[in-house]
């Protein structure tokens, strides 16, 4: 929790969600695009504060949702 507390001050667009030993980032936008533009943009700040705080992000624990009302079948990886 120490080195946590400070995380949402280098965050622009994301809210952060504390429980335990899970950090969840979330946010909403108008388009997938912009919300996948606001995550690489804020994904970046929170690796330099990874560094800057000698910590390490276990990526086969993180995971992407998306929630789109609109494309049930949208393939992320294929569009960007």
């Amino acid at each position: 929790m120490l080195y946590i507390n400070d995380l949402r001050k280098v965050l622009r667009s994301y809210k952060i969600c504390k429980f335990a030993d899970d950090t969840t980032l979330y946010s909403s936008a108008q388009n997938v695009d912009t919300v996948i533009l606001n995550l690489n943009e804020d994904l970046l700040r929170v690796n330099q504060w990874l560094i800057k705080n000698s910590l390490c992000l276990n990526i086969n624990k993180c995971q992407l949702l998306i929630i789109d009302k609109n494309a049930l079948n949208t393939n992320i990886s294929n569009q960007h």
